[in-house]
């Protein structure tokens, strides 16, 4: 491999190891599940189990008069957001819920699944920001508030 491929981001599909995959917008009911929690970590950083606990840990700082260890709390998960080149092998999860064969059935999805397709497009020699983008465009607001927090 020489040059890294780049996915057409006006395209609805792309091979990779032979494969024709296909670029969808509707998910089944088993893979949306997977979604959320995969869209949590993507724009967070972090589960949604240690969101929630970080929240809540903030929270009862507030309520203990402790504002300087809740802004600090806080600080953390916002930064989170910011960090999204680390949560690679998430947003690339995101990615094959919606990414799929012609043949594949779409109302089951298992980490099997998922990981054959990530090798697909790595033995393809895709470049990553492709998926970055069509992982984070799912996340609601992701962008606007990406760009927020950089300028902060």
């Amino acid at each position: 491999m020489t040059e890294l491929k780049k996915l057409d981001p006006k395209s609805t599909s792309f091979v990779a190891n032979e494969k024709t995959y296909f670029i969808e917008t509707a998910l089944s009911i088993e893979r949306f599940h997977e979604y959320q929690i995969y869209e949590k970590e993507a724009g967070f950083g972090m589960s949604f189990k240690s969101l929630v606990e970080a929240l809540r840990d903030a929270y009862d700082d507030i309520n203990q008069l402790k504002a300087a260890d809740a802004a600090v709390k806080l600080h953390n998960v916002l930064t989170g957001i910011a960090k999204t080149a680390e949560r690679e092998n998430v947003l690339l999860k995101m990615c094959a819920l919606f990414i799929n064969t012609k043949d594949e059935d779409r109302g089951v999805i298992n980490d099997d699944m998922i990981n054959r397709k990530i090798e697909d497009w790595n033995a393809e020699g895709y470049d990553i920001n492709g998926f970055f983008m069509l992982a984070l465009n799912t996340v609601d607001g992701f962008f606007q508030i990406y760009s927020e927090m950089h300028q902060i």
